[in-house]
């Protein structure tokens, strides 16, 4: 942001295809900045890591602004193409001669529709939002929800309150486990069963007793 202005909110929108749009807010009524963390329900042990037991959860932004369409300034986005240059007049009033400074715009510009049309588009395509406030700076913010407030009173700006929420991200790594080792089965002579042993050798006995029957005749 300009050192010359005062300092105004920026808001960059990345889309998923690569392209960039950004929208400065003229007026920003409030900036809330949120820090949440989730806590352990059980009871944590003397002399632990209470780092196990807090979870910070990701950080929230809400802002209230306003865009208009009569800046006091040159904005930075949303111009179509137009540029702003100061003019000094002189008004008399009564016998007194004031000089005044004003804003004049090389051509007619629709900054509410436009930045309008910025934020529906990150609404609809999942953006990655940046945001350069007045206290913090954030990345990686998604927005969550966009009212849009339209009254008579109110003219033709674009009163809203964006509330923006971090995606957060992590690197995952793919490990390749060593394939599991069969061992061929043996084959070979195996122990009879103890059934089977006792049938062999009630056979052999039968086929004993035949023979010296037989030897006997």
């Amino acid at each position: 942001m300009s050192a010359s202005n005062p300092q105004r909110v920026l808001l960059t929108f990345r889309f998923p295809d690569g392209s960039q749009e950004q929208v400065s807010v003229d007026a920003t009524v409030t900036e809330t900045h949120t820090l949440t963390a989730e806590i352990s329900k059980h009871k944590v042990e003397t002399g632990v890591d209470v780092a196990d037991h807090i979870r910070p959860l990701p950080q929230t932004l809400a802002l209230e602004g306003v865009i208009n369409n009569t800046p006091i300034y040159t904005p930075s986005t949303q111009m179509g193409g137009a540029t702003g240059q100061q003019t000094t007049n002189d008004i008399q009033v009564g016998k007194q001669t004031i000089k005044v400074s004003t804003l004049q715009f090389s051509q007619r510009f629709d900054r509410v529709r436009d930045a309008d049309n910025v934020f529906v588009a990150a609404w609809k395509k999942s953006a990655l939002i940046d945001a350069t406030t007045t206290l913090r700076s954030y990345t990686n913010m998604a927005l969550t929800s966009y009212p849009v407030t339209r009254t008579a009173d109110k003219g033709n700006g674009l009163f809203f309150t964006a509330q923006l929420e971090e995606l957060v991200f992590v690197d995952t790594q793919s490990v390749k486990t060593p394939a599991a080792k069969h061992k061929p089965k043996k084959h070979g002579n195996q122990a009879p069963k103890p059934a089977e042993d006792k049938r062999e050798q009630a056979r052999s006995g039968l086929k004993a007793i035949k023979n010296f029957v037989k030897g006997q005749l």
